[in-house]
């Protein structure tokens, strides 16, 4: 490849003659801040999934208000409730042997009326029905505790007591009250919840209730096939969770910054943001499948409504990523290419037609519409910064607040270009 030879242009000199004056080449762009912005958006892409999972480590999974505020309105869910109904009513039967107990009622009473062979047979054969109505019973009671307020305070309690064991869990607090069996199933145990059934039993005057004894057995509700990996990936998640979402966004502002063409910096962010929170949510979607699917199917449903509701904050976060990347990529698209100048012309123009038409009314913005058009770069980067800290207060990465948030600043953006006016 070969270089032009530097250009040369005449000058006068006293006598009237000429000389030739070399002009030296215009200094090539610098490649090393090309480079140095796209190691660093690399970087920033890269730890970017960490840092979403790590954010939701930190303030949803480690924080039980937070926890609980997402969980505790599963006891309205009629999946939830039937699972919980399910398991409770069958453990009651079990721990008093309705079948057992109905059958030497029944041979007991006909025996005591010393009936003949052929009735007794028949009071004996009853004790099916007996046994049914029972069960019938003790279920229709359960479902009346699960599905009232009453359960709804006593949930919430649950849930309070379980993820604060969850935590000391993974934490590796040996006091957790959570059982982990060798193949990794989670197990909460269903003893408070029965006593209250108890309780409510023994309030109707149900004769067998006081016979029922304190059940020590569990509920499945979820799967942690490696403890070891998971308590490192939540200490890990928590560690980092608060400071690395708020490293990644500065990377991402530095690689604009070192960019030579800035709007194209934008938009090349605002693609890789996409992709990868796209991924994300695709690990979202194959984590609700695992979980199902380790499950027994009369838990699916329940379970799909847990996972939903504790990985709402993460999905949340996704997708105002995918909204915000969406913003990024269009700003710098009409901004950044040499194909949308027409459209950069268009928004020129209407800005030139909004100045004269605020002159035409007898308006004039004066010295502070020429402080405007001479810090116009400032007063930009202000406004975004404003939009972006309002974002960051009102809920950082909700997708309809950064709708908003972009409106606002697009309108304080607009207005800017309006009022000010040169010299």
């Amino acid at each position: 490849m070969t270089t032009a030879a530097p250009k040369k242009k005449s000058t006068p000199t006293k006598s009237g003659a000429t000389t030739k004056k070399v002009v030296a080449p215009a200094p090539r762009p610098s490649r090393a801040r090309s480079w140095s912005a796209g190691i660093v958006l690399v970087i920033a892409t890269l730890l970017l999934p960490t840092a979403i999972v790590g954010n939701w480590a930190s303030v949803q999974i480690s924080n039980s208000n937070a926890f609980v505020n997402e969980i505790a309105p599963l006891a309205k869910n009629p999946a939830v409730q039937k699972v919980i109904t399910d398991a409770v009513s069958t453990q009651i039967s079990k721990a008093i042997n309705v079948d057992k107990l109905t059958t030497e009622l029944a041979g007991g009473v006909a025996t005591a009326l010393k009936l003949p062979p052929a009735l007794q047979k028949i009071v004996t054969d009853l004790s099916g029905p007996m046994a049914n109505g029972v069960d019938a019973l003790i279920r229709d009671t359960v479902n009346k505790f699960v599905t009232s307020d009453a359960f709804s305070a006593a949930f919430e309690k649950s849930i309070t007591f379980t993820h604060e064991q969850l935590v000391a869990l993974l934490s590796g607090n040996e006091n957790s009250a959570l059982q982990l069996d060798n193949d990794g199933t989670l197990s909460l145990p269903l003893g408070p919840l029965v006593e209250n059934i108890k309780q409510q039993l023994v309030a109707q005057h149900v004769p067998f209730a006081k016979l029922i004894p304190t059940i020590n057995a569990s509920i499945t509700i979820g799967k942690i096939p490696d403890l070891v990996a998971a308590r490192i990936a939540y200490q890990v998640g928590v560690g980092i969770g608060t400071w690395l979402p708020w490293a990644v966004f500065a990377l991402f502002v530095l690689s604009i910054a070192l960019a030579r063409k800035h709007w194209r910096q934008i938009f090349v962010s605002g693609v890789v943001t996409f992709v990868m929170a796209g991924l994300v949510g695709i690990g979202l979607s194959f984590g609700r499948i695992i979980l199902v699917s380790s499950l027994a199917p009369s838990l699916s449903a329940a379970s799909s409504a847990i996972y939903d509701s504790i990985v709402q904050f993460v999905a949340q976060s996704v997708a105002g990523l995918l909204v915000l990347s969406v913003i990024a990529m269009l700003i710098g698209a009409v901004m950044g290419f040499t194909s949308t100048a027409h459209v950069r012309s268009w928004f020129g123009r209407g800005f030139a037609r909004g100045r004269d038409g605020v002159q035409s009314l007898g308006i004039s913005t004066g010295n502070f519409g020429s402080w405007l058009h001479s810090n116009r770069v400032a007063v930009r980067v202000g406004i975004i910064a404003v939009a972006v800290l309002i974002g960051f207060v009102c809920g950082p990465l909700n997708p309809v607040v950064i709708v908003a948030v972009t409106l606002l600043g697009s309108g304080l953006l607009v207005a800017n270009e309006v009022l000010a006016q040169a010299k």
